[in-house]
């Protein structure tokens, strides 16, 4: 077989792979051919069958070692494939024959994934929990990928804390449902907030965010919950400023969820789709302070004839991705071609302000798009407004 490998005739070499395994399946040689099969196959895209040899590999292997990488080659096989079945039940072999492998971080969080892609929830969070207690038995022999497995798995019990969460309607009996809603929400802070401590930035964003939404929630559930039957006109509004006075402190929470966030692209640089949503968040929530659209947002850049409008357009995309040093080249590319145009002016302005903590910059962009009599003087004069203030307060700190 290995000869006629080397003449290239590979057919002729599987066929005679094939046959030793039939004829001498305990041989020595049968193990050494079913490996080079298993790669040709594997190289030739031939992924199932590669997949199938590995797996006839671990089945009559001698030793330990050799059993276990062929699994791990077939489970890479078939995360590849993403046959999440056949991945599962071989992770289900592989964790029984080898429990104590430094793998397991890596195989359970996946397992767990397809788990929950399934709708087994139960069975999922059982896997995640077992991510959780592989990675600390790993203690300083954890990799990167480890400590990310393990942060992600935190994340996902604490995103079932959530749903739990949400789905109590503070509804009679009001005490009750209030104080199940409440544990719910504490078991789900304290996970989210022990994922954020990995100090991985995609997973600390997230989790950060997702502690400010449910503060949101439970604002609104409170808004919205069922109000007591026989309340007069009075006692009713009377009742319903208490509910106000309950909400507006969680209201503030998510506030300062969504603003640690912001700070992470203020004194970072960091931006992500978390960072942004917590933008988004904060725009609905405070609007006179983070309520800020672009102007030139409709242009589009691939049919405009005007170069200063799509250079425009390019620093507002620029922008939405977290490339800042990009959008204002942009930005100052159609100043360049048309000083006279204001939009890239109130563009620079916001991207000094929101993102980059500049606000004297930020009101002298906003200063140069009125006296070129863009359309939205009168907004962007309460912007300055809002900025002075803030600059005075600073400055009285």
């Amino acid at each position: 077989g290995s000869i006629y490998e080397e003449l290239n005739n590979i057919d002729k070499a599987i066929e005679i792979y094939a046959l030793l395994l039939q004829k001498f399946p305990k041989s020595e040689y049968t193990l050494q051919a079913l490996e080079r099969w298993a790669d040709i196959k594997e190289k030739e895209g031939e992924l199932p069958l590669a997949a199938q040899l590995y797996e006839k590999i671990y089945q009559i292997g001698p030793e330990k070692n050799l059993q276990k990488n062929a699994l791990l080659n077939a489970l890479a096989i078939y995360e590849k494939e993403k046959d999440w079945q056949s991945y599962y039940d071989k992770f289900l072999i592989f964790k029984k024959e080898f429990p104590r492998s430094k793998e397991l971080v890596d195989l359970t969080y996946k397992a767990a994934l397809f788990k929950d892609s399934t709708g087994d929830k139960k069975l999922a969070r059982r896997l995640f929990r077992m991510v959780l207690r592989y990675y600390r038995r790993l203690g300083s022999h954890a990799t990167v990928e480890d400590t990310y497995f393990a942060a992600r798995s935190l994340l996902k019990l604490s995103d079932y804390r959530k749903d739990e969460f949400e789905k109590v309607k503070l509804i009679r009996p009001l005490k009750r449902n209030f104080r199940r809603k409440k544990y719910f929400l504490r078991k789900a802070l304290t996970g989210y907030t022990k994922a954020a401590k990995y100090g991985i930035t995609d997973i600390t964003t997230e989790a950060i965010y997702k502690m400010g939404e449910m503060m949101i929630h439970f604002r609104d559930a409170i808004l919205s919950s069922e109000r007591p039957k026989g309340l007069t006109s009075e006692q009713l509004e009377e009742y319903n400023l208490v509910l106000e006075e309950q909400a507006f402190p969680f209201e503030e929470k998510a506030i300062s969820f969504f603003e640690s966030n912001v700070k992470k692209t203020i004194g970072k640089g960091i931006y992500n789709e978390w960072i942004r949503k917590s933008y988004g968040q904060l725009a609905h929530i405070l609007p006179a302070q983070y309520k800020r659209l672009e102007a030139g947002i409709d242009t589009d850049s691939n049919i405009s004839s005007e170069e200063y409008k799509v250079y425009n357009s390019m620093g507002i995309e620029y922008k939405n991705q977290g490339k800042f040093d990009k959008a204002r080249e942009m930005y100052m590319k159609s100043i360049a071609i048309r000083p006279d145009f204001p939009d890239p002016y109130l563009n620079l302005g916001i991207l000094d302000e929101l993102y980059l903590n500049n606000p004297v910059e930020a009101i002298k962009y906003y200063q140069k798009y009125i006296s070129l009599d863009g359309s939205r003087k009168k907004e962007v004069h309460l912007w300055i407004d809002l900025l002075q203030e803030k600059i005075k307060k600073g400055m009285e700190k």
